[in-house]
């Protein structure tokens, strides 16, 4: 009988070959991405939180839709920013922004 266990086995994986390999196609992508970058606004930025409030529930999606930027002003501080410097970064007006957070 042929043995035929030793011919199925994979060939020995060579892991600094693969990272090399990785890290070549990486920067062949960001090379061939670099003509497409773009700053974009802060409003454009990832909004990493959403609303979950159900809508069938009135009271509590208007809840949510009204008081859904409440913890701006704690994300902020946190950050050490203050609601001027996001009203300078979105080019509008600070005393909006201000009421906005109070």
């Amino acid at each position: 009988m042929t043995d035929h266990r030793a011919a199925a086995q994979p060939a020995p994986f060579d892991l600094a070959a693969a990272i090399a390999e990785g890290d070549t196609l990486r920067l062949a992508v960001r090379t061939a991405l670099t003509g497409r970058r773009i700053t974009l606004p802060l409003r454009y930025w990832l909004q990493s939180a959403h609303l979950t409030a159900p809508a069938t529930d009135a009271a509590m999606a208007r809840k949510a839709v009204e008081g859904g930027t409440a913890s701006v002003a704690r994300m902020l501080e946190r950050l050490g920013l203050t609601g001027d410097d996001l009203a300078d970064r979105l080019e509008i007006s600070r005393d909006l922004v201000g009421a906005r957070l109070a």
